[in-house]
C-alpha cells in the first residue's frame, strides 16, 4: 500500500502494525492509511492501543483501514460473517471511523510459521481451494484490488471530512462482506 501511495509530493512513512511507536501522531499526517493483520481473531494489540488514543483525530481528517486475512479467500458466508465482525468490532471498540477501509488476503509464508500455525494457515488455504505446499510460500494478495484502494483514496481530495456511518450501530451489517 506504501508503494501504491507513494508519488511525488507525498512523503509515505511506514511501520508494521505490530511494532507502531507511541510517539507517532495521527496531526502530523494529511491523511492516514492504516492496515493490520488478523491473527487469532483481532488485530495486534498495539496498533489497537494506538488507533484507540489517535481515534478523535482519525475521525477529524481522511483515514482509510485495510485488513489483511486470509479467511476472506473462503467463499463460505459465515467465514465472510466472521470477518465484517472483526472489522466492526475493531472500529467500535477503537471509536474510529475510517473514510475507506477494505479486506485483502495478503500473504502466506509458510517459511517464517512454526509446525502449528503452519498446519493451521493449511487447513485454511485447503478450505479456501488455495495450493497448500508446505514448503514454499504463497501471495493471495489482489493487487489491482490493492491498486485501485489506494487509487480510490488517493484521488479524493484531502479535506474530504471522514466518514461517520462506517460503524453500525447494531450488528445488522456485520453479515455484509466488504
Amino acid at each position: 500500500m506504501a508503494n501504491e501511495l507513494s508519488s511525488p509530493g507525498n512523503r509515505v512513512d511506514f511501520y508494521a502494525a505490530a511494532e507502531i511507536p507511541r510517539s507517532v501522531r495521527a496531526d502530523l499526517y494529511d491523511l492516514a492509511v492504516i492496515g493490520a493483520p488478523v491473527h487469532r481473531g483481532r488485530y495486534p494489540k498495539t496498533l489497537t492501543a494506538w488507533v484507540k488514543r489517535q481515534a478523535g483525530l482519525l475521525n477529524r481528517m481522511p483515514s482509510a483501514f485495510f485488513s489483511v486475512s486470509l479467511g476472506i479467500l473462503q467463499d463460505d458466508p459465515p467465514v465472510r460473517a466472521d470477518i465484517a465482525r472483526i472489522l466492526m468490532s475493531f472500529f467500535r471498540d477503537t471509536g474510529w471511523n475510517p473514510r475507506w477501509f477494505r479486506n485483502f488476503a495478503g500473504a502466506l509464508a509458510y517459511s517464517r510459521y512454526g509446525w502449528l500455525k503452519r498446519r493451521l494457515l493449511h487447513w485454511i488455504s485447503l478450505k479456501a481451494g488455495r495450493p497448500t505446499d508446505l514448503y514454499r510460500d504463497h501471495d493471495y494478495t489482489d493487487w489491482s484490488a490493492v491498486k485501485d484502494f489506494a487509487a480510490e483514496i488517493d484521488s479524493n481530495p484531502r479535506s474530504a471530512a471522514p466518514l461517520t456511518t462506517a460503524v453500525p450501530s447494531d450488528d445488522s451489517h456485520d453479515q455484509e462482506c466488504l
